[in-house]
């Protein structure tokens, strides 16, 4: 997959279709020792990992740090100084924002 340095919502949605026929791929891995079980518990381990960075990634329309949104180029504090939270919903992946309780932190954004 091409879609991790700069990203576009195309290209993430592309991303996350490729992930969707690798799913059920993981699942059906066999191994027949412990080191391939390891190897296969580690795809499983990436396919999950991957699934969570662009599907969090989706949600932030915008660019902070080493998230770089092409279609989103700029730091929107006003709507975005926010936590991306994901939680496992019945199996699902449910994304959502989180305001950063700010007034814990001695050093704050412009």
């Amino acid at each position: 997959m091409d879609y991790s340095v700069v990203k576009t919502e195309v290209g993430m949605l592309k991303a996350l279709a490729e992930l969707e026929t690798l799913k059920p791929k993981v699942q059906q891995l066999k191994a027949k020792d412990p080191h391939e079980l390891c190897r296969c518990v580690d795809a499983e381990a990436m396919v999950l990992s991957a699934e969570l960075f662009y599907r969090s990634a989706l949600v932030r329309k915008e660019s902070r740090g080493f998230h770089f949104r092409e279609d989103f180029p700029k730091t929107d504090n006003a709507n975005w100084l926010k936590w991306t939270v994901v939680r496992n919903v019945k199996g699902q992946m449910e994304v959502s924002t989180e305001d950063i309780p700010m007034e814990q932190y001695p050093y704050k954004p412009e």
